[in-house]
């Protein structure tokens, strides 16, 4: 696991034991995971002879979830890459005092040296944002834990990595929320179909790794991406019309990949104007059949709900059958 989802095995044991499933040897239904989990020790490592299994998607985003929020707050460094925490401790040094600790105060200062571009704090609403993150990393027991007063408004390397942790972290997942907005609001207005979603997902990933010697104009590339996926060639107006779109579209944010909502703008109104001959299939209605070859996170979620959909009605799963609701 510690492979793919980048913390430590231990974290996700520790995630397991304290949701008391280690030791369960069958699978059961009900309560809040209906999972199965054995724990048996090979020498001094009972970490990794501990095995896992989950009945639902759901179960197993919430324990990834939970496990990583726990290696947030345990061990955050190791949800870092080595070069950027040893930059975390080498700011923190440069402003720590002779117990070894930074100043509450300081961390406006220390946010803007760090860099990252989630801890810019340029406003009194940030100030305040970062100061609720810091409550919200140390809590109650972390501050009645320090060892004087001297050291009541003083963080620790430990909790210094961990409010930077947390800070950047929310940042990320509120970003996150706002583009799926987004990206949500152009789904609705271009009237796409949950697997013509996953399609462009993956057209946007190709598009993002595609490059065109000596150019690196948008609509050059986007031609060319076309092109490979076997799209008519565009005339000389459809190109005129295509980098009209890409200029009255919301802009790619310097030094940034394109957005996948920006690239779903362009596609809506490609399709709209029937560019290239492509145009919206508008699939509404999702089967298990046609889920079947897909392995794409959409198509992932909704074999989930239509199994949970059967499920709920007695039913077995059968490919070809589309549940009221599947597509949604």
């Amino acid at each position: 696991m510690h492979r793919v989802l980048g913390f430590p095995p231990s974290a996700a044991h520790r995630e397991a034991e304290a949701r008391g499933w280690l030791g369960r040897n069958s699978l059961q239904g009900g309560g809040d995971a209906p999972i199965a989990a054995s724990s048996a020790t090979k020498g001094d490592d009972p970490v990794g002879a501990t095995l896992l299994r989950f009945a639902a998607l759901p179960d197993w985003l919430g324990f990834v979830r939970g496990a990583i929020n726990r290696c947030g707050a345990e061990e955050p460094q190791t949800l870092w890459s080595e070069g950027d925490y040893l930059h975390i401790q080498a700011v923190f040094n440069r402003y720590a005092n002779h117990s070894a600790r930074v100043m509450v105060h300081s961390l406006f200062t220390c946010s803007t040296e760090l860099g990252f571009e989630e801890l810019r704090i340029d406003s009194v609403q940030q100030q305040q944002w970062l100061a609720g993150i810091v409550r919200a990393a140390l809590g109650d027991d972390a501050r009645q834990s320090r060892s004087s007063r001297a050291d009541a408004g003083a963080l620790a390397l430990h909790d210094f990595t961990k409010v930077v942790t947390l800070a950047v972290r929310d940042k990320e997942r509120k970003r996150r929320h706002e583009e799926f907005q987004r990206e949500v609001a152009i789904w609705k207005e271009a009237g796409l179909g949950p697997l013509e979603v996953e399609d462009l997902s993956e057209l946007h990933r190709n598009f993002l790794q595609l490059e065109v010697e000596g150019n690196s104009d948008v609509v050059a590339r986007l031609l060319v991406l076309f092109e490979q996926c076997g799209v008519e060639e565009f005339s000389a107006d459809e190109v005129a019309a295509l980098r009209a779109i890409i200029q009255d579209a919301p802009p790619v944010p310097v030094g940034e990949p394109c957005p996948f909502y920006i690239f779903l703008t362009w596609m809506h109104h490609v399709f709209r104007q029937n560019l290239g001959a492509l145009q919206v299939q508008g699939q509404l209605r999702v089967t298990l059949e046609d889920l079947e070859p897909r392995t794409g996170f959409i198509a992932a979620m909704l074999r989930e709900r239509v199994h949970a959909l059967m499920r709920a009605a007695g039913q077995p799963a059968s490919p070809g059958r589309s549940p009221h609701g599947a597509s949604q």
